[in-house]
């Protein structure tokens, strides 16, 4: 459940499953106020949570954003708080996202954690010497159906293919191009 006071990357992974016409409801149920702003040609979707105790330490840079275009859905979720970016994380590998061995979820200041057809980019940035940490979901739209050798060309993870074909139907390789 989403709620004004706490909020972690499992419930972003909950929101890829609502459909879009329904996030807006969802998010302003569940104690977050609504704004908009434009991204190129696409409307930015903002929500950020209601304050309900001013006495409590409140994060000022908690909010989720939302867009989605063609391919894509987007749901970029910011705060400050560093216990909440490394709940996300754990959060992430538990529901069994894959990323780079070679980097170290903890330390790294940014790094791909990928699951069928959704990828989540999580980044620690400095803002004016703070800390903003983010999670940055990509859920793409898997295709209706293949038809030429092209089509594959969109396909750019294994973790995507495995979304469509299916995990026994796939295998890890390297392709040249």
């Amino acid at each position: 459940m989403v709620c004004g006071q706490s909020y972690s990357a499992r419930d972003l992974l909950s929101l890829s499953n609502l459909p879009s016409n329904g996030i807006s409801y969802y998010m302003l149920k569940n104690g977050f106020l609504q704004d908009h702003n434009f991204k190129d040609d696409t409307i930015q979707l903002r929500f950020i949570p209601v304050v309900k105790n001013k006495r409590k330490h409140y994060s000022t840079l908690k909010s989720l954003e939302f867009y989605q275009n063609s391919h894509s859905r987007y749901f970029i979720y910011h705060t400050d708080v560093l216990d909440e970016y490394s709940d996300g994380v754990k959060r992430l590998l538990k529901s069994g996202f894959i990323y780079d061995k070679k980097k170290d979820p903890t330390k790294d200041s940014s790094i791909l954690f990928q699951k069928k057809n959704l990828s989540v980019q999580a980044t620690i940035t400095l803002k004016d010497t703070i800390p903003e940490y983010s999670f940055e979901l990509r859920q793409r739209k898997i295709p209706d159906s293949i038809v030429y050798a092209e089509d594959l060309l969109q396909f750019d993870s294994n973790e995507f293919l495995v979304s469509y074909f299916g995990e026994e139907n796939t295998t890890k390789d390297l392709y040249y191009f």
